[in-house]
């Protein structure tokens, strides 16, 4: 039965949430049209007036109602630095700000660089983060033969290589590594693209002044060439590269501040994340 159908017939379908009188952006771009949730998912969009009721209905006049973001690329710090942040505060400010999924970074104590690591992950999260997750492993020396069986362990988002800016066995700043990281594996893979010598050379600038405005002297002149100079050491190793996507990560500067503009979203107050399995 069609909408109109069902609008002539006087017959309502029931949602748990509607979101009525807003500019939805949607991938035909910005449509005034109305929003029908159910079982926290989207189950109807277009002008559903008349045939749809729900439990709760928001007027969103004047209001721009977009898709949760995925964040791609957090740092929650669990385990080992939970006096920053956790699993469950870190994810309970990600809804607050319209994010519905997070992939969340290896740099821990410990490292997440094995199966095990992952796992002590995804359950600490269980139960506690309020958001969809997923956790990246590090691509490293130490397990770089393994990474094409790790890298597909439920709730990994895919590997991430830090050339620059990391420590211990995570630190991947030689070409021989970057090669053999490489090589093994075909999923997604992000990548800190800074030249660690260039940074340690620099690092005296800030150290001395110890004044933190001063942070883009060390890091940021020309990309430190270290960011430029990244990418070019990077260019190297690709052509042996995984046939999955490549994403570069602090590869150059950008300006203004992140987020800026969000309008924080409004959440139900319950944890309902559950792992993801990114494909």
């Amino acid at each position: 039965m069609s909408d109109g159908d069902i609008r002539q017939a006087g017959v309502r379908r029931q949602a748990d949430l509607l979101v009525q009188g807003g500019t939805v952006l949607t991938p035909n771009g910005a449509e005034h049209i109305d929003v029908a949730c159910a079982d926290g998912r989207i189950v109807a969009l277009g002008d559903l007036q008349g045939t749809w009721s729900a439990d709760t209905t928001l007027d969103a006049t004047g209001l721009h109602v977009l898709p949760g973001v995925i964040d791609s690329q957090v740092h929650f710090r669990e385990p080992g630095l939970t006096h920053k942040e956790d699993l469950e505060s870190g994810t309970r400010g990600a809804v607050l700000g319209g994010v519905t999924s997070i992939f969340e970074m290896p740099n821990t104590h410990p490292l997440t660089l094995w199966a095990e690591d992952l796992q002590t992950k995804l359950d600490a999260a269980q139960g506690r983060a309020w958001c969809d997750y997923a956790f990246y492993i590090g691509g490293s020396a130490v397990n770089a033969e393994q990474l094409q069986t790790l890298e597909y362990l439920p709730g990994c988002a895919g590997v991430k290589v830090f050339m620059g800016s990391s420590f211990g066995d995570l630190l991947a700043d030689d070409d021989t590594v970057l090669r053999a990281i490489l090589r093994h594996g075909r999923r997604r893979m992000a990548v800190h693209a800074e030249d660690e010598a260039r940074l340690r050379e620099r690092k005296a600038l800030v150290e001395v002044s110890g004044d933190v405005r001063q942070h883009h002297l060390w890091r940021f002149p020309h990309r430190a060439s270290g960011g430029a100079g990244g990418r070019r050491r990077w260019l190297r190793p690709a052509p042996c590269a995984r046939a999955g996507e490549l994403r570069l990560r602090h590869a150059r500067p950008c300006g203004g501040g992140r987020g800026a503009g969000w309008r924080a979203a409004r959440c139900r107050h319950r944890r309902v994340g559950h792992q993801m399995n990114c494909p």
